[in-house]
């Protein structure tokens, strides 16, 4: 009882302190409801799983290149923008609360490497992405790494990052990108030390958790084998070398990549393979 009137009091306390201008008005009587959302066409698919017959009328939805998806989703959309719109109130709540939540920098817990090095992620003041930090030490001067929203994908899509990973000594850091949302990431890798994205690509990486090894030079990730596009069943994982060699003359690395796949690896599940990078970096 005591946790409940406590939750009540605080409740009471953060509604008091709102602006005036929040309280929301009372609905009002005479008021028109929004039209109704728009109605989809059906086209009943029938299936028999285990004796039990299954139907499916909506399974048009499934192909979004199908001549009425667009226009309905478009109308769903207006729809669910007229009845939100329409909740008294909602306008001067929704203006507060963006102020409140779009005033200062999000910052999320930095990781350290062995060298000290921070790098992290923050949402600056009005960007709508994070995007990837690094500090030479807590004090130093913050210096930016990867901004996905100066970058595109094909067609002109905006990109996402999708996960990061450093090396213990800091020099290079891997992350995947992806395109319009679509969390397909590709792998990329960033020398931080000469500010250059190498030329290496591996897709296939939605769920890459890249773990570098102590000598900073090799890393082992997850990627999708070919077959999970292309069926259904779990295929056999195979474990693929790639072998990238850098020559630092003039300070601007080059990069050969080869690739071996040996016998498979049983039971990894999900299509995931087990692959290995190693960056051999000449003195």
């Amino acid at each position: 009882m005591t946790s409940l009137q406590w939750t009540r009091r605080r409740a009471l306390a953060a509604l008091g302190a709102l602006p005036a201008s929040l309280t929301l008005p009372p609905l009002r009587a005479d008021a028109a409801p929004p039209s109704g959302p728009p109605l989809a066409r059906k086209e009943p698919v029938r299936e028999t799983h285990w004796g039990e017959e299954i139907v499916d009328p909506y399974r048009w939805m499934e192909n979004p290149k199908d001549k009425d998806w667009e226009s309905f989703m478009k109308g769903q959309s207006a729809y669910a923008r007229q009845v939100l719109d329409s909740i008294p109130g909602r306008k001067a709540l929704y203006e507060r609360v963006t102020q409140l939540s779009g005033g200062v920098p999000i910052a999320n817990p930095p990781q350290v490497t062995d060298k000290g090095r921070l790098l992290y992620e923050m949402r600056p003041l009005g960007a709508n992405q994070f995007k990837l930090y690094m500090r030479e030490t807590i004090n130093a001067p913050e210096r930016l790494l990867i901004d996905p929203g100066t970058l595109r994908g094909p067609n002109d899509v905006h990109m996402s990052l999708d996960w990061w990973a450093p090396s213990p000594d800091g020099r290079y850091v891997a992350y995947g990108l992806s395109a319009a949302g679509s969390e397909e990431s590709v792998l990329h890798i960033l020398d931080i030390d000469a500010n250059k994205v190498l030329e290496e690509r591996i897709d296939r990486t939605q769920f890459g958790s890249p773990s570098w090894l102590s000598d900073s030079k090799s890393f082992f990730y997850n990627r999708l084998a070919e077959t999970a596009k292309k069926t259904a069943t779990i295929a056999s994982a195979a474990t693929t070398l790639s072998t990238m060699a850098t020559t630092t003359a003039s300070r601007q690395p080059t990069v050969s990549h080869t690739s071996s796949t040996t016998d498979a690896v049983a039971n990894i599940s999900f299509w995931i393979s087990f692959c290995a990078l190693s960056l051999a970096v000449s003195p």
